[in-house]
């Protein structure tokens, strides 16, 4: 998963309301915050335009250096910085950490206890955990095994899904065509995502000792098994 070529259209084909999603984060003027899986960081200039001290974590250099270079332009502070959901390095706990648009979906469901622990570990007394997982409805049963595609000026791309019942995820293969004069450059990525159910996610929270404080939809109803996301909130 390496958004080489994906980091640059990112944030024009994901659509998501990062703005919205402060609703369920609240106040962070002055609080010390981790963005993990930050992608092109803008979730992460969310929260510095409220006031938060924030680090941005993701993977993938070249989604990094797209955060870079728009953090940059807007004048904002954030520190990026490259690493693993699961094993990140970090100095001082930190008083929130987010995982915004489906971070922990490429995060096996072996591997989630371990990967919410981490976070745990990071979070200082009181912290909080915020984050949000595509559902295994949405999965399963609307990405499945579908093909997307967009046609536009300077790209066409197509989303290819292959889902995988006994791995609980969805391989998704991305192929992007560049107009180069007459001719088309083609770019292939593949990525994987995995589903995690709500008894999986409450058991990897209960492992880390963290108390779910609220599980919702994107509606802010109590979450079920018909939501397209879920988005948790957990503390320390």
């Amino acid at each position: 998963m390496s958004y080489r070529y994906l980091s640059r259209y990112y944030d024009r084909l994901i659509d998501f309301d990062y703005q919205g999603y402060m609703a369920h984060v609240g106040q962070v003027k002055g609080v010390r915050c981790l963005d993990l899986a930050c992608g092109t960081g803008r979730f992460s200039r969310v929260l510095a335009q409220a006031g938060a001290s924030v680090e941005g974590v993701d993977l993938s250099e070249d989604m990094l250096q797209v955060a870079i270079e728009t953090t940059r332009r807007t004048g904002l502070k954030v520190l990026y910085r490259q690493g693993n959901i699961a094993d990140y390095d970090f100095t001082r706990p930190y008083q929130l950490v987010t995982v915004v648009c489906d971070g922990f979906n490429y995060v096996s469901p072996a591997s989630l206890p371990k990967a919410i622990k981490h976070v745990a570990d990071s979070l200082s007394s009181g912290g909080r955990l915020v984050f949000d997982i595509s559902t295994p409805h949405k999965l399963k049963e609307v990405l499945g095994n579908n093909l997307y595609y967009e046609d536009a000026d300077d790209v066409t791309y197509f989303w290819q899904n292959s889902r995988r019942p006994r791995a609980h995820s969805v391989d998704m293969q991305l192929t992007f065509f560049e107009p180069k004069g007459e001719l088309y450059a083609r770019y292939d990525e593949e990525q994987t995502q995995y589903w995690h159910t709500l008894s999986e996610v409450k058991t990897a929270l209960d492992s880390a000792a963290l108390t779910l404080v609220s599980a919702v939809g994107e509606e802010g109803e109590p979450a079920k098994e018909s939501d397209l996301r879920w988005i948790f909130t957990a503390q320390k």
